[in-house]
């Protein structure tokens, strides 16, 4: 394959270190050989800046909570029920959206990602993403060309699938084994 084949917009974002670590090692094909932050990136506008922000207090809140004692255990605790991943038996429907799925969708909707997605559209490489959110983005505003999202974690929340997983068009891959899993 000839190296500009090889291309694509590899996005992370600074929401833990787990989606940098597995960005890095795919720079080599990355434009530029840069890893693109999707809520930091430069040029990106305040409203979108403060929505990502926004989103990582929220959860950093609440995991610095949780050393308060009694209430903060408990305060995590309905936070982690929020993001559980259930057991794959017995089999059910996992299709619903969740509730943090609905609102980053709302928030879509009312243009956050829209210029990260347009820049990135004015050369539309394969776009590879180690969080979800750039990956959901891309679809929502009709990206125009393969959308991957790469699954940092052992097992994935419900979040981290499109609101209607059939239509999707998110081909997702595990971290470690590189094998569509979507």
């Amino acid at each position: 394959m000839e190296k500009k084949n090889k291309k694509a917009w590899v996005i992370a974002a600074d929401m833990g270190y787990g989606h940098q670590r597995t960005a890095y090692p795919l720079r080599d094909i990355a434009f530029g050989g840069k890893v693109i932050n999707a809520n930091s990136y430069e040029g990106i506008p305040e409203k979108d800046k403060k929505t990502w922000q926004s989103n990582r207090a929220g959860y950093e809140f609440i995991s610095r909570f949780k050393m308060v004692p009694y209430i903060g255990n408990l305060a995590f605790g309905v936070m982690d029920k929020f993001q559980k991943i259930l057991t794959y038996y017995p089999k059910r429907d996992l299709s619903k959206p969740t509730l943090m799925l609905l609102s980053n969708s709302k928030s879509m909707e009312n243009g956050w990602g829209k210029d990260l997605i347009q820049r990135l559209g004015k050369n539309p490489l394969t776009m590879v993403s180690t969080f979800f959110t750039p990956a959901f983005m891309a679809e929502e505003l009709k990206y125009p060309n393969q959308i991957y999202c790469v699954i940092c974690d052992a097992d994935i929340s419900r979040s981290w699938v499109a609101i209607d997983p059939k239509k999707s068009k998110i081909k997702y891959f595990a971290s470690n084994t590189w094998t569509q899993t979507g």
